[in-house]
């Protein structure tokens, strides 16, 4: 039998994130020479939602350093600083969130192993591992979002090609 994720999960992490980004606000500066990413914002992964986080996050006068598996990266146009290598590898991710207070993702494509084992470091993950892991579960997901009470479309657990044609057709996978 399926077990749905803990109740408040997910209103857990956004009451924290509201937090990290409250505490982001008051903290702005003008000594762009400071350690890299004291008193910034500390993004894995450089894509669209991360280009547009740190122009935000610019506006409030914070610095933004990027772990991104690449050179070139959407967000590397915006003023950041980055820090290029695997964030899957758990040692590399904790030399990166090693020079902060706070993580936030910019996708869902971290290996949540290696973002537990920085909460397991005492690193703030924003949105934490198990919410991570929520997202990556669609199945996992969807019974979450039944249970809150959010509109969810028509689903099933669908681990065979019987599954499917029990639940009917048309359908998405």
């Amino acid at each position: 039998a399926h077990q749905p994720a803990a109740d408040g999960l997910v209103a857990d992490d956004l009451k924290h994130a509201l937090g990290e980004l409250r505490q982001l606000a008051g903290h702005r500066h003008d000594d762009r020479q400071q350690r890299l990413g004291q008193d910034g914002q500390h993004r894995i992964g450089g894509g669209q939602l991360a280009k547009m986080t740190a122009a935000a996050a610019a506006q409030l006068g914070c610095e933004v350093v990027i772990f991104e598996r690449s050179q070139e990266f959407p967000a590397h146009s915006v003023d950041t600083q980055s820090i290029i290598g695997d964030w899957n590898d758990p040692d590399q991710l904790m030399r990166f969130a090693g020079l902060a207070h706070a993580v936030s993702l910019e996708n869902e494509f971290v290996d949540v192993r290696a973002l537990r084992a920085l909460e397991s470091a005492g690193i703030a993950v924003v949105p934490s591992a198990a919410s991570l892991a929520l997202v990556q579960d669609k199945l996992e997901q969807k019974y979450t979002f039944q249970k809150a009470g959010l509109p969810v479309v028509e689903f099933a657990d669908a681990p065979d090609p019987a599954s499917i044609a029990k639940f009917g057709f048309p359908c998405v996978l």
